[in-house]
């Protein structure tokens, strides 16, 4: 493995890490990152509307383009710090290492909670292929094809072509307003390698990648009804509130309606090239590399059968990376590692939201205006006060001008974040064996980063990017209104037109220190201090003229961690623990509004402490078991402006009497404290065990069975610790029976992933203005496939 930047054995290794083979991996038909979630505590990826989210021992991102990773990946060396930049990382993997706590000397900026650091198949020497297709029949449909082919193409070269391709036409979740099953997925990536032997002690490698991926409707669901439930009880149309199965999201509106409830369409592609020159004492390495990704997302933002609210997202994304590294290979007690590191990177990140304020009756539709009328007469039936009431008030405003000339009417909010960065990095590491049993290690890292950005948001007219600066021109409604009422930008979208030029630098050192002894060739125990950093940034969705509402400071951890690392049973077991704690400082958080954008501020302390054990035993000659276990202790030491859940903001309302207090002044007020509370997405306990058993059949046939059963504790979906949001502790099974000739050049498999159809969520949020209703994501029931494969 590599993560301490040169190969070494995992036993060999003084740090907590888990490692997963390429074989394994394929086994198993792990096709994404989050499907091995399961099988390492103390990390989990969850899906996410706006990017995925990658949590080690209870730190990770929150929503916002502009925020980095608080856990990276790297491909051969190559940083995939945004999450679309990670969609294709397992095609074709010789190891997968998920290096857990702060990776921040040798992997760099945003490292603070860990890394996963994956190593694709290389070229061979011998020809070497394989072909496999996979059909999933039970729980979704799909055809999956995967294979690549390697050999030498002269003496000095070597080449491999891999490539994967995926079509989904059936999903899990039904959603009856268009009568398609959700996700449907069609995404396919090819890479090419080549290897030259370009000296004795040259080696050169280049590697192209390119991938493109579609998603047509996406598996969202109502978990709380919310005032939903009156459309549904006055048979407008059926919410299917907490159906793991059934959904009803759509719109009539032909500015929103693009025909589903969810659609992305994007391409990557990244270009490497590595350069390893053996010398006498040591190794260079240099690698250069180019990434690049695009898409366009687009979203039924109310999450139902109302026609209220679109939202349309836009990325591009370049990054151009240079490393240069020397490690040494010197007879005496010390050998040390320095490089250097440079990146240049751009973004473009743009959202445009649809806000369908008035009802066009020749639609048919349920338009803003729409929904707060019916929940004010709902809730004036039930007795509440029209003049107080938080849905009257907004049903009055919104028509507060009719019949002049300021009528309110839909509109169109367009924010986008035009990002450039560069960075510099100096970095090493020193190996000094103190006696023949005690080795320290120490790290240094040094770097600096510019960042310059043009972020802005301005209001257009409705279904158009065409920019009207009559809709946000909040000083013209408020002499109207005496004061009362600003512009429909500001009322509903939540804007100030601005446009801002921001800029920013910082540098950091980030270090470590490793204390390892090994008394015998079978023990390795070690002591470990290490910081790290995640950078500051600008809010892609800033919507207030301040620039300083736009920037946000870089986030550091503190890390220590003490371990060993066992060989038992003359080599046939082996058990690994750490314990560990990290102090993390100025947490970027995420508040989400509670109508359609994010607030972003350093907002929290944090400890995060815990214990790790991972071992593997081979059993018998045909059976091998792996466990896992993990326990975090993640409390927030102060943060006192968490966002409020809407339960809260209904108290904080009553409590001023003040019936239109948003959820940023709930939030301001310090409602929802969370100091001493845990995270989001961190289960206490994780634990997983993998039984992989090898029988022979009628002499020349094998059958591999592989049964893997994972723990996860109670964990919170959502930010705010929503109670609602509460995913209550569960166990899952996959189950993988592969049979094949011994010789090994074909098999067949039956792959059952979460055989006992365990129903779990991995995303929970506030749907954006319809206060008190919350939607979700619920995970894959019970899917079974069928695969079959050919290989020399």
């Amino acid at each position: 493995m590599t993560a301490q930047k040169r190969e070494q054995s995992l036993q060999d290794v003084p740090i907590s890490v888990v490692a997963k083979s390429g074989a394994d991996i394929e086994t198993r038909g792990i096709q994404r990152i989050e499907d091995l979630s399961l099988l390492v505590p103390n990390f989990s990826v969850q899906q996410d509307p706006i990017g995925d989210k990658i949590n080690v021992r209870g730190i990770q991102s929150g929503n916002n383009a502009g925020l980095e990773q608080s856990v990276s990946t790297f491909v051969d060396g190559v940083y995939r710090g945004r999450a679309v930049q990670s969609r294709f990382s397992f095609l074709d993997i010789e190891r997968l290492e998920v290096l857990r706590g702060p990776q921040g000397t040798l992997f760099g900026k945003n490292t603070i909670g860990g890394a996963v650091n994956i190593t694709a198949a290389k070229p061979t020497d011998e020809l070497a292929y394989s072909l496999a297709g996979t059909y999933t029949f039970e729980g979704v449909e799909e055809l999956k094809s995967e294979g690549f082919v390697s050999g030498p193409l002269s003496d000095a070269v070597r080449g491999r072509l891999a490539f994967m391709y995926r079509d989904q036409s059936e999903g899990h979740v039904f959603n009856e307003f268009y009568g398609e099953d959700s996700p449907q997925i069609e995404d396919g990536a090819v890479r090419g390698q080549l290897e030259f032997d370009a000296t004795d002690r040259t080696l050169i490698l280049v590697r192209a990648e390119l991938g493109d991926f579609q998603l047509d409707a996406q598996p969202f669901g109502i978990k709380e009804a919310g005032p939903l439930a009156i459309f549904e009880a006055a048979g407008a149309f059926p919410v299917f509130a907490g159906d793991f199965g059934r959904t009803n999201i759509g719109s009539v509106n032909p500015s929103l309606d693009f025909g589903s409830n969810g659609k992305m369409r994007g391409d990557s592609s990244e270009y490497m090239i590595r350069v390893e020159h053996e010398l006498d004492k040591g190794e260079i390495t240099a690698i250069a590399s180019f990434s690049e990704y695009g898409f366009d997302r687009f979203l039924d933002a109310d999450f139902s059968a109302l026609d209220m609210l679109r939202f349309d997202e836009r990325e591009e994304y370049e990054q151009t990376a240079f490393e240069l590294r020397y490690a040494s290979d010197l007879d005496g007690p010390v050998n040390f590692l320095v490089g250097t590191y440079y990146q240049d990177a751009d973004l473009l990140a743009e959202g445009l939201t649809y806000f369908n304020v008035r009802q066009d009756g020749a639609t048919n539709e349920l338009a803003i205006d729409t929904f707060f009328n019916s929940a004010c007469n709902f809730v004036v039936n039930q007795g509440a006060d029209p003049t107080t009431a938080t849905p009257c008030l907004f049903s009055g405003a919104i028509q507060a001008f009719d019949g002049t000339p300021l009528a309110y009417t839909d509109v169109n909010r367009i924010n986008r974040l035009d990002q450039s960065s560069e960075l510099y990095a100096l970095f090493g590491q020193v190996d000094w064996e103190l006696t023949d049993t005690l080795e320290l290690s120490l790290g240094l890292r040094y770097a600096e980063e510019e960042k310059s950005a043009r972020q802005q948001a301005f209001a257009t007219d409705f279904g158009t990017r065409n920019p009207n600066v009559a809709l946000s021109d909040d000083a013209t409604y408020l002499a109207a209104s005496g004061g009362q009422l600003p512009s429909i930008f500001r009322l509903v979208a939540e804007a100030t037109a601005h446009e801002n030029d921001l800029g920013r630098n910082e540098d950091s050192f980030t270090w470590s220190a490793n204390l390892s002894w090994t008394p015998n060739s079978d023990t390795l125990l070690y002591a470990r201090a290490a910081t790290g950093f995640k950078a500051g940034g600008f809010n892609s969705f800033a919507l207030g003229s301040d620039p300083d509402e736009a920037e946000y400071e870089e986030e550091e951890v503190l890390g220590f961690e003490v371990g060993g690392k066992l060989t038992l049973l003359d080599g046939a077991a082996e058990l690994n623990g750490a314990v560990f704690t990290s102090e993390f400082e100025n947490i970027q958080s995420a508040i989400f509004t509670g109508s359609t954008s994010f607030i972003v501020q350093n907002a929290a302390k944090a400890t995060s402490s815990g214990i790790e054990l991972d071992g593997r035993w081979a059993a018998t000659d045909a059976l091998t078991i792996v466990g896992s276990v993990a326990y975090v202790d993640f409390e927030f030491d102060e943060f006192p402006r968490a966002a409020c859940t809407n339960a809260q903001l209904q108290v904080f309302r009553i409590s001023l009497s003040q019936p239109l207090a948003t959820l940023q002044q709930c939030s301001a007020a310090g409602v929802n404290e969370l100091s001493g509370q845990g995270s989001e997405n961190t289960p206490e306990i994780s634990a997983s065990i993998s039984l992989d058993h090898r029988v022979e059949l009628f002499g020349r046939y094998e059958l591999n069975s592989v049964l893997d059963v994972a723990y996860q504790d109670d964990q919170f979906r959502s930010g705010d610790l929503d109670p609602l949001g509460l995913q209550e502790a569960y166990t899952k099974a996959n189950l993988t029976l592969v049979l094949g000739p011994t010789a090994g050049n074909w098999d067949i498999a039956l792959i059952g992933k979460n055989i006992f159809d365990e129903e779990t969520f991995s995303y929970f949020n506030d749907t954006p203005v319809i206060e008190g209703s919350q939607q979700f994501i619920p995970d894959q029931p019970r899917t079974v496939g069928l695969r079959l494969r050919i290989r020399n």
